[in-house]
């Protein structure tokens, strides 16, 4: 393993992760966990994760401002993964999908491993962007917009339907149509999926996936999405509900919440947590403790 990550990089970039795709001992492949098997020759196959140094290091300063230590960094799609995916969809072949709101990150996983994934730069802060831009209004005005009326799909717009926004000052208030709106998303929508085709035929991996799409992140609230995706990739889609934790509040049970989910379930292998009966904050404190670890076990 510490070979395989002897790569050249350029100063700025760093490995932040490293994920054993296989083990091959004497041209047998497949192998899980290699660890008392005989042979005169093993190999892995690994896939590194390389993110901006700089990027990294200022996630590290935010977390040390509010006293908040670092165990590991963990790459978003398999957190995301951990509590979305079962391991039957990772063997056979699926791809992860996350709309999030300044990227959209794109995975492929096959034989139980992570293949291939990117991160492309655009994601829902751009439809928020475009409709204060075109409607005239205020960022924050535009996200409300976009929450209570933005449709993926033009199809589901009905023509007659008029919501009231106000201008960027807050001063002044106008009607636009409902289809206007779907109109302005879908350009974006479809733009970003044009590009995450481009991403999947680069992998390779379109026609080896059973399992199809997986959706998650924020993006995928916005209403009649899956058709949308379905319709232009030709592949079936479904929500990435974190179905995979067992007692959860349906308040948790939302797409955009599979990365914190995921990273809480990973923390939760890392720590020792206890519960024992106190009074008072120390309580309340024990009941969350008591919760994660009656959740993740």
């Amino acid at each position: 393993m510490q070979s395989a990550q002897n790569i050249a990089l350029s100063p700025d970039k760093s490995i932040i992760q490293i994920i054993e795709r296989q083990y091959i001992i004497d041209s047998y492949d497949g192998v899980k966990d290699p660890i008392g098997m005989a042979g005169s020759r093993l190999e892995v196959e690994i896939a590194v994760i390389i993110s901006p140094t700089a990027a990294i290091q200022n996630l590290y300063r935010s977390t040390q401002k509010i006293n908040l230590p670092v165990i590991k960094a963990c790459y978003n799609p398999l957190l995301a993964a951990e509590v979305v995916l079962f391991p039957v969809e990772k063997e056979m072949g699926i791809v992860l999908l996350n709309l999030g709101g300044g990227t959209t990150n794109i995975s492929f996983f096959e034989k139980g491993s992570l293949l291939h994934t990117s991160v492309l730069p655009i994601g829902g802060d751009y439809i928020t962007k475009d409709l204060a831009i075109v409607l005239k209004t205020s960022m924050q005005e535009a996200a409300r917009i976009k929450e209570e009326y933005g449709l993926a799909d033009v199809n589901l717009a009905k023509e007659d339907e008029i919501v009231t926004i106000h201008n960027i000052q807050g001063t002044d208030t106008k009607e636009v149509a409902t289809i206007t709106i779907a109109e302005i998303i879908a350009a974006r929508v479809y733009e970003i999926l044009e590009l995450v085709f481009l991403e999947m035929e680069r992998f390779g991996c379109i026609g080896k996936m059973p399992g199809g799409i997986v959706l998650t992140g924020g993006g995928a609230h916005l209403d009649g999405i899956i058709n949308v995706i379905e319709e232009y990739l030709n592949i079936p889609v479904r929500l990435g509900l974190p179905d995979k934790i067992l007692n959860l509040s349906n308040e948790f049970r939302d797409p955009q919440y599979a990365n914190v989910l995921g990273a809480l379930k990973c923390s939760a292998k890392f720590i020792d947590i206890s519960y024992q009966e106190v009074k008072g904050v120390s309580k309340i404190v024990d009941r969350i403790s008591y919760f994660f670890r009656d959740l993740f076990s």
